[in-house]
């Protein structure tokens, strides 16, 4: 399954420095406008974290405007990314916008959710219609996808309500 939407463009950064993602995503100028989402939260980098990541938690995801916070990656081996992202999402009913920059590039993306216990599954309906997992956690003021690669790192990508 190809990643999609916020977690393709926050974890194509992890692959390595040689490989070509070019296929997976279309540039900036390339994709259809999926919705017009200002792109204007904090420059987040990733953070090599020591230890553990948390268990997600699962939860109700709150309706509102998100931002990137925080990018964790736990048991992390590589070279640490130096990538630059910046990220908004909203959430309305069941309903995702995304709106994302990776090194200033921007992307954006409509997507339906579901939820069950922990397991985070959005349907992209735009540009182009995709499906992807993750798991996550979610409060009333936070919500964060977490995603497993095969080398066992984990990445956390953490969104703060506004």
């Amino acid at each position: 399954m190809k990643l999609r939407g916020f977690l393709a463009v926050a974890l194509v950064a992890l692959a390595p420095a040689c490989s070509d993602d070019s296929a997976e995503r279309p540039s900036g100028d390339e994709q259809e406008v999926c919705n017009e989402l200002v792109i204007d939260g904090p420059q987040v980098t990733y953070e090599v974290v020591t230890g553990t990541a948390p268990t997600p938690a699962g939860g109700t995801v709150t309706d509102g405007t998100y931002e990137l916070t925080a990018l964790h990656l736990y048991d992390w081996t590589m070279p640490t990314p130096t990538a630059v992202l910046i990220g908004t999402i909203v959430f309305e009913g069941n309903t995702m916008q995304q709106a994302l920059s990776r090194d200033f590039v921007e992307t954006r993306y409509t997507s339906t959710f579901t939820t069950s216990g922990t397991l985070f599954t959005m349907t992209d309906t735009c540009p182009a219609a995709a499906v992807d997992q993750a798991n996550f956690s979610a409060t009333a003021n936070d919500f964060t996808f977490y995603k497993d690669d095969d080398d066992g790192a984990t990445s956390e990508v953490v969104f703060s309500k506004r």
